[in-house]
């Protein structure tokens, strides 16, 4: 009957197209099935070539992260086909940003050059611990990935300023740095040159109620990077930005 024929053509599986937040074509398509036909699934979310052939992605816990299961087909390797588990942040378009809030140091007040780092409650460790102000895309909210990076730029630091997208020196349409092996999120590093405080900052969300900003020396801050207590996106920008300002000319103090 006609129902019967809805509810089989809603759980057959189907593909359909996807955009990446700067609106350039995904390469390959996203794998949608009943299970997670209301939650994007990350199978479309690299540009590289596909090693295995993805048979099935569904969701298997969703709240503030999203749990994949995913099934690949490996036809190279006599047809092996393993499952595994994927994490990311499908509402984010799987993508996020990283800022490094750069303030240059100013012989006339005899102040060195400093970076504002955020101090946070960390889930994993359970601890407080460092970051750069990092947040993620949101398709309700923000026209552009670097639009989200301005808006974590003052919520979380308090700052506004112009922003450099750091990977635009290297390549305009690189794809942004791999969360980690079994995330399918991706990040940006942004570095925004002298910053200014904000009059009338935005509220920050609930979850990051244990926010503190310092204003650190560059000594601090390599300091901070191999502590353990800092999160690896924001070592990777740190990096990135501190390479950039050296050749730019900027006296670091390093």
């Amino acid at each position: 009957d006609e129902l019967a024929a809805v509810a089989r053509q809603v759980a057959a599986p189907r593909h359909v197209r996807r955009r990446a937040a700067s609106g350039v074509r995904l390469a390959r398509p996203l794998h949608v099935t009943a299970a997670t036909s209301s939650v994007r699934g990350p199978s479309s979310s690299s540009p590289f070539p596909a090693m295995g052939k993805v048979l099935d992605e569904t969701v298997a816990y969703d709240r503030y992260l999203t749990v994949f299961d995913r099934t690949v087909e490996f036809p190279e390797d006599g047809g092996l086909t393993v499952k595994y588990d994927l994490v990311g942040h499908p509402r984010a378009n799987f993508r996020f940003a990283v800022i490094f809030p750069f303030h240059p140091k100013d012989s006339k007040a005899k102040t060195p050059a400093k970076v504002t780092v955020i101090r946070e409650y960390i889930q994993a460790s359970n601890s407080l611990g460092y970051s750069l102000p990092t947040g993620g895309f949101n398709p309700k909210k923000h026209t552009s990935l670097s639009n989200a990076a301005s808006d974590e730029l003052a919520e979380e630091a308090r700052l506004e300023g112009s922003l450099i997208d750091m990977l635009d020196a290297i390549d305009p349409e690189h794809p942004g740095f791999v969360e980690g092996k079994w995330c399918s999120n991706r990040f940006r590093p942004y570095l925004a040159v002298d910053p200014k405080p904000m009059a009338n900052p935005p509220k920050r969300d609930k979850e990051e109620f244990s926010i503190e900003t310092n204003r650190v020396t560059f000594p601090e801050l390599k300091r901070l990077m191999y502590s353990g207590e800092m999160m690896v996106p924001s070592i990777v920008t740190a990096n990135m930005a501190i390479e950039r300002l050296l050749k730019e000319g900027h006296d670091l103090g390093l």
